[in-house]
């Protein structure tokens, strides 16, 4: 549908890895599927021969895979924390940025989870953790967490993304009937905005400490043994800020792909870039100061097991890691980001992939030299990655990517009526947030010629109170349109299958608890921590029963606000 005060052709470009597909992209997806098919290929390889065909050992049982799956969980902070954050703060910037930080996070998560799979060996005993799973372990809160943080990410991907879909049901001619399940009924009806409004500003709130929530639990893993250098308090906040760095990285390398592959650089512009590494650079400075104090106090302790660890980092085995981690987070993102007057994209792409690089680096360093040199009077030994892991780790970036890939060829990769909301009704609000910052004119003193903060001036015709995508020739299509009842079923399964889903999870959450406490092996901590994941699922239920009866129902509403004659 147009909008009266922005047409379709206007941002059309946005649609256009929708609407027609390149011989790039196809020869892309190729050489990603070659990948692809080496990591599966290495990993059945590993499945029929069992983990002794990588470099894992009895002393290191977690290598590679823990790796990726700690550093994919950390870059799924980037949509939570980055889109959540900028939402809640009313950054007008953040509108063409926002969508692809929240498909990272939805991407990643579900590829760090296969690579808990691909390290049991036995990929098909994960069913015991749903089955026979006990809450003494924080692997355990490990599953339940993730669960939860996946499933809030995906419902605050999906929210937004309605008025696109709805667009898209109205604009493509080919798979319209996938269109008009996904958007259930939108219109942009004054109801249906309201309701849409209130329900991303509650998932944004509620994914905020789910995300945080979620890395420390991560960090639980390592911190609640007494292995050297894993048994400490600063864990929690320093996976947060690790997991908050890399994603940022990880967002700003997106941007300059789709930026440069779709032609987007009247939406993803410079400023952008700046802000994102203005924050990048202040985030490079917040991760070294808990690297220093993690180290710091390990050295000043000097307790003999831990200054094994210690020195096997510094200037041992594992020194070229470590060493390449502190120069890919320190000095190159340092290097490159303090002066910015010039080339300021391809300056913070460096600093990005060097974070991103550094962070994995940083993960090593954290698994490895621990499981190398334990605390007990076993024998040092030492890890080195065989093909099977490089081919399993280069397939799970080749299917992030991939999955990216996809996603864009689906559904737009910007949030097109956030853009024109940000054109029209953005201005107007932002203009009444600088006045409501300014001091109020003191009484009796002059008001000012004009309230309006320079640069924001705008003729009220250009302005419209409210962001429809409806003129005044489609209202009769409008009123006439019934979707068919095939639709109307699939649609109404849709919050049937999510309200099954919910009920599964809190059915499997209670049984594992009366399970630990059946077999009186949990602390009643353990058990607390995972009680706390029922009410989370249960609000997210509500937010989706909420969205769904309030866009489903309110599509009826005459469009006359906004629209002119």
């Amino acid at each position: 549908m147009k909008s009266s005060s922005y047409s379709y052709e206007s941002d059309a470009i946005m649609l256009d890895p929708i609407m027609a597909s390149s011989r790039r992209s196809y020869r892309v997806s190729a050489v990603l599927l070659i990948v692809i098919a080496f990591g599966v290929f290495s990993f059945v390889y590993q499945y029929r021969r069992g983990l002794g065909v990588t470099g894992l050992n009895d002393g290191v049982a977690w290598g590679f895979y823990i790796t990726n799956f700690v550093f994919f969980i950390g870059i799924s902070h980037a949509g939570t924390l980055i889109s959540a954050i900028l939402r809640l703060c009313q950054a007008e910037w953040r509108r063409p940025i926002t969508r692809m930080a929240e498909v990272i996070t939805v991407m990643v998560l579900g590829i760090g989870g296969l690579n808990i799979l691909v390290d049991l060996g036995r990929s098909d005993r994960a069913l015991n953790v749903i089955l026979h799973g006990r809450y003494q372990s924080p692997l355990l809160w490990d599953a339940t967490s993730i669960t939860a943080y996946l499933t809030a990410s995906t419902l605050y991907l999906w929210l937004p993304m309605i008025p696109d879909i709805a667009l898209l049901r109205d604009t493509v001619k080919h798979g319209r009937w996938f269109y008009r399940i996904l958007a259930v009924g939108w219109r942009g009806t004054k109801k249906q905005m309201k309701a849409l409004g209130r329900a991303i500003t509650v998932m944004s709130i509620l994914v905020i400490p789910i995300a945080v929530s979620v890395h420390t639990v991560v960090s639980f893993v390592f911190s609640m043994t007494l292995q050297p250098m894993w048994h400490s308090t600063i864990f929690g906040p320093y996976f947060v800020v690790g997991a908050i760095f890399s994603g940022i990285g990880a967002l700003i390398i997106a941007m300059v792909v789709i930026r440069k592959a779709y032609r987007l650089e009247a939406y993803i512009k410079e400023i952008h870039f700046r802000n994102l590494g203005s924050l990048l650079l202040a985030m490079t400075l917040l991760w070294t100061y808990f690297t220093f104090a993690e180290y710091l106090t390990t050295f000043y302790g000097g307790e003999p097991e831990e200054m094994k660890v210690f020195w096997s980092k510094i200037n041992g085995t594992y020194a070229p890691y470590f060493w390449g981690m502190v120069v890919c987070n320190l000095v190159i993102p340092m290097a490159a980001l303090c002066n910015r007057k010039k080339n300021v994209i391809p300056k913070t792409l460096i600093a990005s992939i060097s974070v991103c690089a550094g962070m994995w680096f940083e993960r090593i360093i954290i698994i490895v030299p621990t499981l190398a040199n334990p605390r007990m009077h076993y024998e040092t030994v030492h890890y080195f990655p065989t093909w099977v892991e490089w081919g399993e780790t280069a397939g799970c970036f080749a299917l992030f990517i991939l999955f990216f890939m996809v996603f864009t060829r689906i559904f737009p990769i910007i949030s097109i009526w956030e853009v024109r909301e940000g054109r029209t009704t953005g201005l107007e609000e932002l203009n009444e947030r600088v006045r409501g910052y300014l001091p109020d004119t003191p009484e009796g003193a002059d008001a000012p010629d004009s309230m309006e903060a320079p640069g924001l001036q705008a003729k009220e015709s250009g302005l419209k109170k409210e962001v429809r995508f409806i003129d005044r020739k489609d209202l009769q299509a409008v009123r006439r349109f019934e979707d068919p009842w095939q639709i109307v079923i699939v649609q109404w399964l849709m919050p049937l299958g999510f309200t099954a889903y919910v009920g599964a999870v809190i059915f499997w959450i209670g049984h594992l608890i009366l399970l630990s406490r059946k077999l009186e092996d949990a602390p009643s901590a353990s058990i607390a921590i995972s009680i706390v994941a029922i009410p989370v699922f249960l609000t997210l239920l509500g937010v989706f029963w909420y969205v769904f009866i309030g866009v489903l129902f309110n599509q009826r509403e005459e469009v006359s606000e906004g629209v002119e004659d």
